[in-house]
């Protein structure tokens, strides 16, 4: 989790990176420098599976990359500062609890792990954290300093990550559609049941993006085209002019293995 720059002193929050929230494989997340995510074994193992001319495989290991890349902002949540505050203080309370019932320090310590003074006002409001984190004796009186001083700890959390998606997946499904469709491909699937007797869905962009997917990640097991079909639906949908957010809100269709 690495905080950005950027943040808004009118609303109140700051925007962060928060890989690892909903993520659907272990992406290869570092900075590709612009030169894309596919080495050139990569870019003609997908040309020739694939039929795919090599100057649009080029073209989507650029876009993969730039999804992946450690600086990019594909994966910048908000996070509110009243309520990175109230989530900080309730940690702290409990902590303080756990101390007067003579909880060991470390254990009381373990509710002030992920605490940030990123929203301290002075610079001596955002001393108080650091001393509270390595006091021992005095600990009960550093956590009430704290609880006194607003914005002198906050606890850094996605305001909506119950509902957050895998951005990054998302954009890696976005860029293979869009040079799918560039090769004239056909974006026909059918829904098959899987080895363990679930419905998942098949067709060429399935298996075009399970296979780029492989090369950028680290995840042991395939993904599942039940996954990723809410994206190639979104992306279709945008395609033919209609409102693509309409189909994120739907459940996922399962049922009897047909050919659609």
């Amino acid at each position: 989790m690495n905080m950005t720059d950027e943040s808004d002193e009118l609303e109140g929050h700051v925007y962060m990176h928060f890989d690892g929230i909903k993520k659907s494989a272990e992406w290869i997340v570092k900075d590709y420098r612009g030169n894309g995510a596919f080495t050139d074994a990569q870019i003609e193992a997908l040309c020739q599976q694939f039929q795919m001319p090599r100057p649009l495989i080029q073209e989507l290991s650029l876009y993969v990359g730039n999804s992946l890349d450690s600086v990019s902002e594909v994966d910048l949540l908000q996070v509110t500062k009243s309520k990175a505050i109230a989530h900080a203080n309730k940690n702290m309370r409990r902590a303080r609890l756990l101390l007067r019932k003579s909880e060991c320090i470390e254990r009381v310590k373990e509710e002030l792990t992920g605490l940030s003074n990123i929203f301290a006002i002075t610079k001596a409001d955002a001393g108080i954290l650091p001393v509270a984190m390595t006091a021992d004796q005095d600990l009960e009186q550093q956590l009430t300093r704290l609880l006194q001083t607003p914005g002198s700890a906050a606890l850094l959390k996605p305001d909506h990550s119950p509902s957050a998606s895998d951005n990054r997946r998302f954009q890696i499904v976005m860029s293979c559609c869009y040079i799918w469709e560039d090769a004239g491909k056909d974006f026909g699937f059918s829904n098959e049941l899987d080895d363990t007797n679930r419905v998942d869905r098949v067709g060429g962009i399935y298996q075009f993006v399970q296979a780029v997917a492989a090369m950028v990640s680290t995840s042991k097991h395939r993904l599942r085209g039940e996954v990723f079909h809410k994206d190639i639906t979104h992306f279709k949908a945008y395609r033919l002019g209609r409102d693509p957010d309409a189909f994120l809100n739907d459940e996922p269709e399962f049922g009897s293995p047909k050919t659609v």
